[in-house]
């Protein structure tokens, strides 16, 4: 695995660090495949024997209630994202 791309450089370039961390963690030799909940596992037939499963990050990136915006990171799950959006008397239709 190469090195960790400097961190300040990086967060300057406006990447965010979970998934540089994350990219890290993928890496570009072995198969792998992301992983959420499993609600939907049966979709695409079955794993190559060896392939490594990972979690997607998670977690609320941004929310500007203002102008109606929010960036999520891909494992966050939707109970999650309803959740911080009514607080705000908003809401995602997915």
């Amino acid at each position: 695995m190469s090195a960790r791309p400097d961190t300040t450089a990086t967060l300057a370039a406006g990447i965010d660090d979970v998934l540089v961390d994350f990219a890290q963690l993928v890496g570009a030799t072995d198969a792998v495949t992301v992983v959420g909940h499993r609600t939907r596992d049966t979709v695409g037939g079955a794993l190559h024997p060896g392939t490594r499963e990972l979690a997607a990050p998670s977690g609320v990136v941004d929310h500007d209630p203002a102008e109606m915006t929010v960036r999520v990171r891909a494992g966050t799950p939707v109970a999650d994202l309803a959740a911080l959006l009514a607080h705000a008397g908003q809401r995602c239709a997915l």
